[in-house]
């Protein structure tokens, strides 16, 4: 039978099964990746946060004289020559968030911890979508949506799911506010769709992250279904004019069904006053439900029926 891996240059990386032969060749590799990290680490990270270059220079510097992406290779490269490529075109123009003297953004330097955490993520490499392709991840999610839920409050009969982000998170939320509480106000058997929806409407401050209108563009609603409230001089999203606004809704048969808060926002880190919107008494019966990065919600489908959900997700 020929060797698979014979084309390759390094195929005691690929082909596993010998570890008197492997082994070896992948605790140099560790070793080489591991001193490539610590030498970005205190010789670029260190020396500035970012590298300032104009963007047509940075395409010269990053694709050469072409100022474009070049073909896709058509043989396999070693680990040495893929952590010379590291070194040379990507180290010197990432942001580099260990910096001092670095912004601060949704990305904040790795732990230590974090980063070995993603190479054992990595190895193991678990497919969550398919109980047996990943039987442990669906454990090791509901321990850590658990910490997650105790962490704001959430009660027994609570749920959550992580996401890839605030994004997806929003949209999560959304999908069940839609299904399951706005089927509900409208009185139907089964998740609204179409014309269904016309009447809906979602309410957000003007520092609302872009996802909250993508969502709702995605699953279906018209533009005019996210109605704009303006925020206070701190940025913050109060109560009374949301109340304002879904009365003036409602007067003219209109369908109010979430408020979507802000748990910090991308541009001043702003937090709306989620305490008064989840009030029924201060936003017109509009009860709540928080996902911060992740989908979070009550199981009961009866305890949406009861207001108007929040979905209030950080907004990287």
């Amino acid at each position: 039978m020929p060797d698979p891996f014979a084309d390759h240059p390094e195929p005691e990386l690929v082909d596993l099964r010998d570890e008197a032969v492997s082994r070896p060749a992948l605790e140099r590799l560790g070793t080489a990746i591991w001193d490539e990290a610590l030498r970005y680490l205190y010789e670029d990270a260190m020396e500035r946060p970012l590298r300032s270059m104009p963007y047509p220079e940075m395409r010269r510097a990053f694709y050469g004289p072409s100022g474009g992406p070049a073909p896709a290779p058509d043989a396999a490269a070693k680990a040495e020559e893929v952590l010379g490529e590291f070194r040379e075109r990507v180290a010197p123009y990432v942001f580099n968030t260990q910096h001092p003297g670095s912004y601060s953004y949704f990305t904040p330097p790795p732990l230590a911890m974090s980063i070995a955490g993603e190479v054992l993520g990595q190895w193991v490499n678990q497919g969550v979508d398919v109980w047996v392709a990943g039987p442990v991840s669906a454990l090791v999610e509901e321990e850590v949506t658990t910490w997650l839920r105790a962490l704001i409050g959430f009660g027994e009969g609570s749920w959550a799911v992580l996401t890839s982000g605030g994004v997806m998170a929003n949209i999560m939320a959304l999908t069940v506010a839609r299904d399951i509480h706005l089927a509900g106000l409208l009185g139907l058997d089964e998740p609204p769709r179409a014309g269904a929806l016309e009447r809906a409407r979602v309410y957000a401050s003007d520092q609302a992250h872009f996802s909250i209108a993508r969502a709702l563009d995605v699953l279906g609603f018209p533009p005019e279904t996210l109605r704009i409230v303006p925020s206070d001089e701190r940025f913050r999203l109060h109560a009374a004019p949301v109340a304002d606004a879904v009365a003036q809704d409602r007067a003219v048969g209109l369908v109010p069904f979430a408020i979507a808060a802000v748990a910090g926002s991308t541009n001043t880190g702003s937090v709306d006053l989620t305490g008064e919107l989840a009030d029924p008494r201060n936003a017109n019966a509009c009860g709540s439900t928080s996902t911060p990065r992740t989908a979070a919600g009550p199981r009961s489908r009866r305890g949406w029926r009861r207001g108007c959900p929040i979905s209030s997700a950080p907004t990287a």
